[in-house]
């Protein structure tokens, strides 16, 4: 899996920044059909974190963000507690594990026993086909080379959806680095805005065919 700043997915581990909180989100799976997408959000800022979930579909209005984790300030014997309880975890999980059936997802599996928990990681694992998925379908945007054939289309068909993202070829050293995954039913382009600007991560979706898009703002 790839853990990004949205419009720009790289490998590793790649946090947005702003006042000291660190946002990432990655793509977890796609559909069986590409169709849609399952992406995890996390944040942190000086041992408080929150992990919640998004099912991103071309055909939705709104996507459901379902947080399973938020660990936080509760009182002063417990300055980085789980403040979302059991019940609303569980409740969470089970709408998530809803709209994962809806949008036919396979072989993505929850595992809701981490509510019990304060620590909540590992609440989704998936497949080794599904991983695969997830992997051949990064695009990457061309550093100092030539684009590749499918480097071109899926960059010229975000530009066609979302002109402000339009690229030239090759990308110079020191330009902002995007990527994007591409299902071919639908692509991802992450974006991260950091710097001056206050802080926040967008998630962007749109068939290519119809040339529609479908946006998804969090910010601190």
């Amino acid at each position: 899996m790839r853990t990004s700043i949205v419009l720009g997915v790289l490998l590793g581990s790649t946090a947005a920044h702003a006042m000291g909180t660190s946002y990432y989100a990655e793509l977890v799976a796609w559909s069986a059909d590409g169709s849609s997408a399952l992406v995890r959000h996390q944040s942190e800022r000086d041992g408080d974190t929150t992990e919640s979930y998004d099912v991103i579909s071309a055909g939705d209005k709104q996507a459901p963000h379902l947080q399973i984790s938020g660990v936080s300030w509760v009182d002063d014997k417990h300055p980085h507690a789980q403040a979302i309880d059991q019940a609303t975890c569980r409740m969470a999980v089970k709408t998530l594990q809803a709209s994962l059936t809806a949008h036919g997802f396979r072989d993505v599996s929850l595992h809701a026993e981490v509510c019990a928990k304060d620590v909540r990681g590992g609440l989704v694992t998936v497949g080794a086909e599904v991983e695969r998925a997830v992997a051949s379908s990064w695009v990457a945007l061309p550093m100092g080379r030539a684009a590749s054939a499918r480097e071109r289309a899926t960059w010229d068909a975000v530009a066609t959806a979302l002109p402000d993202a339009k690229v030239g070829f090759p990308v110079g050293p020191g330009e902002p680095t995007l990527d994007a995954a591409n299902s071919v039913r639908m692509i991802l382009v992450f974006d991260g805005l950091g710097g001056g600007s206050p802080e926040r991560t967008n998630v962007l979706a749109f068939v290519p065919a119809k040339k529609t898009s479908y946006a998804l703002l969090l910010e601190d």
